[in-house]
């Protein structure tokens, strides 16, 4: 039984590259909906969030409005570090649990973590797979995706750990410069090592 930390900058293409093992059958557990679902109301890191960030982050409904919090946090260091130390051990946890349920029942289970080595996720994992993409590439991805500036993609780039720091914890790098069907190959190629590994061991 095998876990996979699939990691990456922002506009590098981890969705995507879930997305192809979800459609093969696999297991992909997002710490992003991880997040969202720990920051829900009467959840572990609902009561704590509102206690330091105060109750004008939440919507009408009472739930915190993401859009709130991240003008917050955004360029505002001490915010997001508070941010993370409430929530990163929540998420860490809950993110343990279902990989430990899942790898019960399935041979190979997927992590998509855009802080999995920034938040130490990666130790618990047996492979890292990490997404690279030419910056030029990344930041017209996302302006794209998200409507946001130049200046905003290139802030949220340089505030994220560079590819050679990730490189250096990476036992595959897939290379997403080209069209998808040249991704698709590459992660093809990963899963076809991975299951000659789980065989033998």
């Amino acid at each position: 039984m095998l876990c996979i930390g699939i990691t990456g900058s922002i506009g590098t293409g981890k969705s995507t590259v879930s997305n192809y093992l979800k459609n093969k059958g696999y297991i992909v557990i997002d710490a992003d909906v991880v997040s969202r679902k720990v920051s829900e109301k009467g959840n572990a890191g609902y009561n704590a969030i509102i206690k330091y960030f105060g109750e004008n982050i939440l919507d009408l409904k009472g739930n915190i409005d993401r859009k709130k919090l991240s003008v917050l946090v955004f360029d505002n260091r001490e915010n997001l570090q508070a941010l993370n130390d409430i929530l990163h051990p929540i998420i860490l946890d809950e993110i343990l649990k279902l990989k430990n349920y899942y790898l019960e029942k399935e041979n190979i289970v997927f992590i998509d973590a855009a802080l999995l080595i920034e938040t130490g996720l990666y130790q618990y994992m047996d492979k890292v797979m990490l997404i690279h993409s030419d910056k030029e590439i990344q930041i017209s991805r996302v302006m794209t995706r998200d409507k946001v500036t130049l200046e905003k993609v290139e802030r949220i780039i340089n505030s994220q750990m560079t590819y050679l720091e990730k490189q250096k914890y990476a036992d595959y790098i897939l290379e997403n410069n080209y069209d998808v069907l040249y991704l698709h190959k590459q992660i093809d190629k990963v899963l076809e090592s991975l299951l000659k590994e789980n065989i033998n061991d």
